[in-house]
């Protein structure tokens, strides 16, 4: 099975890149980490207007939004 991979928006892209280096590291290892077990239970869930079910987790003093893209992996 290959693995998933976080995939960021330009938008977060370019709000990871405007932290401090230290939450930038943060940020993307909890990304990484959700990469690796993308079926955690989530904090909350939300339908966006194409009708994925967007998951939310808190954590480190972030709202991290994703979801997971079986087709692409990412």
């Amino acid at each position: 099975m290959l693995p998933y991979q976080a995939f960021y928006s330009d938008l977060v892209a370019e709000f990871i890149l405007n932290l401090p280096k230290r939450r930038q590291r943060k940020v993307v290892d909890i990304c990484n980490q959700l990469a690796e077990q993308p079926f955690i239970t989530s904090d909350y869930r939300l339908i966006d207007r194409d009708g994925r079910e967007i998951e939310h987790i808190l954590v480190g003093g972030f709202v991290i939004s994703y979801w997971v893209d079986m087709r692409s992996r990412k």
